[in-house]
């Protein structure tokens, strides 16, 4: 590889990583036995058990403790990225909705060097930012299946609704199948739910409506297909 080509790909890399990375260029890399550390400490551990333990009054708490300002060192911010990681699987409270939205803003505080396959390319260490915006989207499907499943005992679909596939992976079978009567005729569907609506029931009616969502829909699976 030609000198200029290897400035081509770090400068390559650069670009990558300030897409996803806001605020890189103030963060402050961490080695792998500071990482190791962090894992270890106090209040670490602590969040760490409540959540093992399902204590959510306990995590609720924290959060409330821990505030919504950007973290100012590694530890800080650790503590948010298992606590945002944590409330995906929380009972949903308004506080901790708020809270993860602020977090879904930050910026990164701590960067790691990846392996040496990665060439050195520093990445979050505890992307915190990543788990919240994470949890958020697990809550709102969580959100979305308790409406569906209501639009199910009142045979009407819900209005403002976004069917991806988080809200499909948390229905089952039978409950999804009756959803295919309540689709709203004018609406495009998806072709991950109009897929798994004709793998249920391959009739001749779900089989073109997954046909012709795939060829509308540009999404990951339709591209392997073509």
């Amino acid at each position: 590889m030609s000198s200029m080509q290897r400035r081509l790909n770090l400068a390559a890399a650069c670009v990558c990583l300030a897409g996803v990375m806001p605020g890189a260029a103030m963060a402050a890399s961490v080695s792998a036995a500071r990482h190791a550390a962090l894992q270890e400490r106090p209040l670490v551990r602590e969040v760490e058990a409540s959540l093992r333990a399902e204590d959510w009054a306990s995590v609720y708490q924290r959060i409330e403790a821990t505030g919504t300002e950007i973290p100012t060192n590694a530890e800080q911010e650790l503590v948010a990225y298992r606590l945002a990681t944590g409330l995906q699987a929380a009972p949903m409270a308004e506080s901790g909705r708020r809270w993860l939205q602020a977090v879904a803003l930050w910026s990164v505080v701590t960067t790691e060097a990846l392996p040496d396959a990665g060439h050195g390319i520093q990445v979050p260490a505890f992307p915190a930012t990543h788990a919240a915006r994470t949890a958020l989207r697990v809550w709102q499907a969580r959100d979305d299946a308790q409406r569906l499943r209501e639009a199910i005992s009142t045979s009407q679909w819900p209005g403002a609704l976004s069917p991806n596939g988080e809200l499909l992976a948390r229905l089952g079978d039978a409950e999804f199948d009756a959803l295919y009567a309540l689709w709203p005729s004018k609406r495009q569907m998806p072709a991950d739910w109009a897929l798994r609506w004709a793998s249920s029931r391959p009739d001749a009616e779900r089989v073109e409506r997954w046909l012709r969502s795939e060829s509308q829909t540009d999404t990951p699976s339709a591209q392997r297909r073509r």
